[in-house]
């Protein structure tokens, strides 16, 4: 209603205020803590990640491709509200979402290819040196390359059948009290979520997540590397390391020692190995604190949205920024990160 003096100007194309064009209105920190990327950084992403020049939805939005990624980065790096990036990028809401889906379905393709399964072209040559890594920290396992673990990531009370529908018991996890999906997160000495499989059920256990996602027959397959050793040259397999959660029993899966009456070498072992799990929290973590739209559950509606898949892109963004910024588990184990685009090489292949 009334004359329309109130509303402010839509500006589209590359009048948009959304920080590049207008660098007096953004200071570098403050694009950084907006986008999660330093501003320098934004064409080199762009390349990396392969944006389209141009992004058009099925309703006819139009947006330049750098801008379209800078939009998806806004939304993702801290739980907001359409109507509020109204006001940052001077669009309105519906043209915020549609563009902002777009790039999601874009980089989604992307994620599956990278996280679902670890990119063995690229981490396969680097074992030796993750192995390498893990020894200088004190690792008593000498050839472990990785650790594993499972994340739950909660959402909203799915109510698509009522209170007593499938979805609800399906997706409850009795451990965490929580409506979610599980994941399972493998990451390497550089800091990389090299797999992030999923999503599972919530009430999925850790051990039936291992076994459906094939993980250990992939080591099996590609992590048996010769190795000299005693004067002589061995085959020798590449193994990762789990928690408590996982079964012994498989060469390619090492946990730690279970029971009540330990050893003192078998408490020892426990110990030192504990503190070498503790870096795979830290990136899930990163994911979390850099990507906040993942972790307000609130705003996480199963059937409503592609939860599962903000997740993975989650980890594949977070991935990039390592490679850009480095991260805290690559300071730990003194391992540098991957280039951006060696990352992503793999991403896009048929």
């Amino acid at each position: 209603g009334g004359d329309g003096t109130h509303r402010f100007p839509k500006l589209y194309g590359r009048h948009s205020n959304y920080g590049r064009l207008h660098t007096p209105k953004l200071s570098s920190k403050e694009f950084y803590e907006h986008f999660r990327f330093a501003r320098e950084d934004i064409p080199r992403l762009v390349l990396a990640l392969r944006m389209p020049r141009q992004l058009r939805t099925m309703s006819g939005c139009v947006m330049d491709g750098e801008e379209a990624l800078l939009l998806f980065l806004r939304r993702m790096a801290y739980p907001n509200r359409l109507v509020d990036l109204e006001h940052f990028f001077q669009r309105a809401s519906g043209y915020i979402s549609e563009m902002a889906e777009e790039v999601r379905l874009h980089l989604d393709k992307s994620a599956r290819l990278l996280v679902l399964r670890f990119d063995h072209v690229r981490i396969v040559p680097m074992i030796p040196v993750f192995a390498a890594a893990f020894k200088a920290k004190g690792c008593p396992l000498p050839h472990c390359w990785a650790l594993l673990d499972g994340t739950f990531r909660n959402f909203c009370r799915p109510a698509k059948d009522g209170y007593a529908g499938t979805a609800q018991r399906i997706q409850w996890s009795g451990h965490k009290r929580h409506h979610g999906n599980n994941h399972q997160g493998l990451e390497t000495p550089d800091g990389i979520v090299v797999e992030m499989h999923g999503p599972f059920e919530g009430r999925t256990h850790d051990q039936r997540m291992l076994k459906e996602s094939g993980l250990l027959e992939r080591i099996v397959q590609y992590c048996k590397l010769w190795a000299f050793c005693g004067g002589v040259y061995l085959l020798i397999l590449f193994y990762v390391f789990g928690d408590r959660g996982y079964a012994h029993g498989n060469p390619a899966l090492q946990v730690p020692y279970k029971g009540a009456a330990l050893t003192a070498r078998q408490t020892g072992y426990n110990l030192s190995m504990s503190k070498m799990r503790q870096p795979v929290e830290w990136s899930f973590g990163k994911v979390g604190r850099y990507f906040a739209f993942v972790d307000f559950y609130k705003n996480q509606k199963l059937y409503l949205q592609p939860v599962a898949s903000y997740w993975q892109i989650a980890c594949m963004l977070k991935n990039c920024h390592s490679c850009l910024y480095g991260n805290q588990t690559s300071r730990y184990f003194l391992v540098p990160t991957p280039e951006l685009e060696g990352h992503l090489k793999n991403a896009f292949r048929d």
